[in-house]
């Protein structure tokens, strides 16, 4: 979470342009655009998308943190 332009806490977001980048490099640069971590795209895959407002083509995504280290 973090805090938003109109003051409140939400998810970071943004958009990606299928035409210009695919899922995976949209999410890496949104990561490193919000949250300022650098992703590389190796660690990322997607697993699936979800529309949430056809109208904007809004989509919503998951992916799965790949690295090697798993919690005890």
């Amino acid at each position: 979470m973090q805090m938003r332009f109109d003051g409140l806490l939400g998810f970071p977001g943004g958009l990606v342009k299928p035409s210009e980048e695919s899922l995976e490099a949209g999410l890496s640069r949104e990561l490193k655009e919000e949250m300022g971590v650098a992703v590389p795209l190796y660690y990322v895959r997607f697993l699936h998308s979800v529309c949430v407002k056809p109208e904007r083509d809004e989509v919503g995504q998951r992916s799965e943190d790949l690295t090697m280290w798993k919690p005890n």
